[in-house]
């Protein structure tokens, strides 16, 4: 059942399969079966009920027999029952509509029943309904696809133990799974492709149809797709179903596949059954010094960030190790979240510190993975760093404490970004709450820039810790709702102590009476 670039419902509604038995049955004795097994149409008896008359087709010279339809889809039956590595076991009918019962551009849909004819228990049969959109406008190759798409329904309502939970089950598992099928089975262009394309915000589990880019992406990471597309349905969630289905080489290749820059590597390009030509092009942002691009990844979905450098250091941050990068020069790091991740671009032998840097060599691509739990990403453009004192770089706060404040832990999260001039970039985005002895909390939320003296830019792993100027929209939210600006670092002194991958700082309190100890994890 396919449109012309419109998405549509190949499983029906409850609702709406009481509409097909009501007008099935409404024809009476003037149907003719057409069952598996059965070769010729067989007469209807008058008193069969509406469940009975289910196998059967009106009596009109408009409409083609069912026949040929019933043997593509035993035909399908068969191949998926080789691929999967069990057969059919429920009884397969054909009917051929006389009408458009479905929506304007449905060619075709399948119903699972019970024994009652109904749809309240087991499915113990199965009936493929043919539409007009079908034999009048779908091609051999299309018309062919949605048999195997609508087989496939049938063979998935075997793995649930009601109808009615087949019919609630995810449809990134129902239509997906049966789209793939349908697609590995007849070569056709399926537009469905199209949003798994294009759409790379759209959570796996919210998808349906164009889920069909997920498995043949389960394909290309060597998995054995076919056998487990039953255990997929039978784990009870999508959670599950995922982790099932997702190897660590799909979740590498994931994000980059979407690119489809097939000259970057294979791991750059999304291959599948029927898969168009559709490709995602985002714009390319300059990366001046100065510039950050950064962002999150929700959960099941992924990120590509093209951007062009035109600044002597890239600086790359991803929480994830499901992160890959090409560079201009055709290099591709992967695992971003545990490489060395500054990378020259200009001034490159200004310094042993430049020269020790992998070149990054033009316009370059950064994809991220969401995975189970989501990622967040940060690009930045920094100047050259030749003879940088150790504090320089980016920083994650892993606890505050203060005896004079009584301060107990908290702060975990904030981003400090500390610039080779005495910058700094704070970013309370994902601040922790900060809690107090008496059980009072605060939150810090905003961002604010400070500067260090230059007197704190010392080279070693040692040195003074002093704020000159602070600017910024930080807030302190207490845990009875009080907002008010974050107090300006500053006044005091203190010190920091750091080394390749943690630093402590230690500032006295303005006025005396107590210091303030944060401890950071170079990002």
């Amino acid at each position: 059942m396919h449109s012309f670039g419109k998405p549509f419902d190949r499983t029906r509604s409850r609702a709406s399969y009481a509409v097909t038995l009501i007008s099935v049955a409404a024809v009476g004795p003037s149907l003719l079966v057409f069952g598996a097994g059965s070769s010729s149409p067989q007469p209807a008896p008058p008193s069969d009920s509406s469940a009975q008359l289910l196998s059967y087709r009106t009596i009109d010279p408009s409409v083609p027999p069912a026949g040929p339809y019933l043997a593509q889809a035993e035909h399908y039956s068969s191949e998926i029952a080789m691929n999967i590595g069990h057969p059919l076991s429920l009884p397969l009918s054909v009917v051929v509509n006389s009408v458009q019962l479905e929506g304007p551009n449905t060619g075709a849909y399948a119903a699972p029943l019970d024994s009652s004819g109904g749809q309240n228990g087991t499915a113990t049969r199965c009936v493929i309904f043919i539409d007009p959109f079908l034999y009048r406008h779908e091609g051999t190759a299309e018309a062919n696809l949605t048999i195997a798409h609508e087989v496939f329904h049938c063979f998935q309502a075997m793995d649930y133990s009601s109808i009615p939970t087949f019919l609630h089950a995810p449809r990134w598992l129902i239509e997906g799974e049966a789209e793939w099928v349908g697609a590995t089975l007849v070569p056709f262009d399926d537009d469905f492709w199209n949003a798994y394309l294009l759409d790379l915000t759209t959570p796996l589990f919210t998808r349906s149809y164009d889920a069909i880019g997920f498995y043949a992406l389960m394909t290309e990471s060597g998995i054995d797709t076919w056998h487990l597309l039953d255990p997929m349905l039978k784990v009870g969630s999508s959670a599950a179903a995922y982790a099932l289905a997702a190897n660590s080489t799909l979740k590498e290749d994931w994000a980059s596949s979407l690119a489809r820059q097939p000259s970057f590597g294979q791991e750059w390009d999304a291959n599948g059954p029927d898969i168009t030509n559709v490709k995602y092009n985002p714009a390319v942002t300059v990366l001046r010094t100065g510039t950050v691009l950064g962002g999150k990844v929700a959960p099941y979905t992924n990120a590509l960030i093209p951007f062009s450098p035109a600044t002597d250091v890239v600086h790359i941050t991803t929480t994830t190790a499901y992160s890959r990068l090409h560079t201009g020069n055709g290099a591709n790091y992967d695992q971003l979240d545990m490489q060395p991740n500054d990378f020259c671009n200009n001034q490159c032998g200004k310094c042993p510190e430049m020269k020790a840097m992998p070149r990054i060599g033009g316009s370059s691509w950064l994809a991220v993975t969401g995975d189970i739990q989501g990622a967040s990403y940060r690009v930045t453009g920094e100047k050259a760093m030749c003879n940088a004192p150790c504090i320089v770089g980016t920083w994650t706060v892993t606890n505050e404490t203060s005896q004079y404040l009584g301060i107990r832990e908290g702060g975990a999260g904030a981003i400090w970004t500390v610039e080779p001039d005495g910058t700094i970039s704070v970013d309370w985005a994902e601040s922790t709450p900060v809690v107090l002895a008496i059980g009072k909390s605060f939150t810090y939320r905003g961002e604010q820039t400070e500067i260090l003296t230059p007197s704190s830019l010392t080279e070693g792993s040692t040195g003074q810790w002093l704020i000159a100027s602070t600017s910024g929209n930080a807030t302190a939210t207490s845990s009875d709702g009080t907002v008010t600006p974050l107090p300006a670092y500053g006044g005091g002194t203190g010190t920091w102590t750091c080394g390749k991958d943690s630093m402590t700082v230690t500032t006295n309190v303005y006025g005396g009476g107590g210091t303030v100890v944060t401890t950071y994890t170079r990002n």
